[in-house]
């Protein structure tokens, strides 16, 4: 097997695990609209409205007072 036959199956290989790790990393995150974004500012707003959502349904469905 020559040099050049070599190089092109490592250069393969590596495209095929790449391409793998992208397939699997877009169906882990297929739900989250930021596609798994960790330091964006529009990341941080949508989790805080998330969780001012969750603290406004939370008050909206507990039993009233007599």
């Amino acid at each position: 097997m020559n040099l050049q036959l070599i190089i092109v199956f490592i250069i393969l290989l590596v495209a095929i695990g790449y391409a793998s790790f992208r397939v699997y990393k877009s169906f882990r995150h297929a739900g989250d609209p930021c596609y798994g974004c960790e330091g964006c500012a529009l990341k941080d707003i949508k989790d805080k409205n998330k969780h001012q959502r969750a603290t406004c349904d939370r008050i909206k469905h507990s039993p009233k007072k007599v």
